[in-house]
């Protein structure tokens, strides 16, 4: 399972994936372990786009964050940017 951005920290500074009863914490990354989708523990944590890049999975799960909406009035999806989280996103890229 997998997530956008958008969840902001809880107030002990861990990362969690939360939403109405779901709660689940983000990914460990570390570079020099076993990457994240292949780890036992992975089954019980959100990884994030970062943590998926390379893999050919089969099938997964995504959970769109709290920036992104449904607008039933226009039938399309929105970005809510008050709610970004991440703000790297933001940064211009020379490509």
């Amino acid at each position: 399972m997998v997530a956008t951005s958008g969840f902001k920290r809880l107030p002990n500074g861990q990362h969690h994936v939360y939403m109405d009863d779901f709660d689940l914490p983000w990914d460990e990354y570390d570079p020099q372990k076993t990457p994240w989708a292949e780890r036992p523990e992975s089954i019980n944590q959100v990884g994030s786009i970062y943590t998926i890049q390379g893999f050919d999975l089969n099938y997964a799960g995504v959970i769109l964050g709290p920036p992104l909406e449904y607008d039933a009035s226009t039938n399309h999806m929105v970005v809510n940017t008050a709610d970004v989280t991440h703000r790297e996103i933001y940064k211009k890229h020379p490509d």
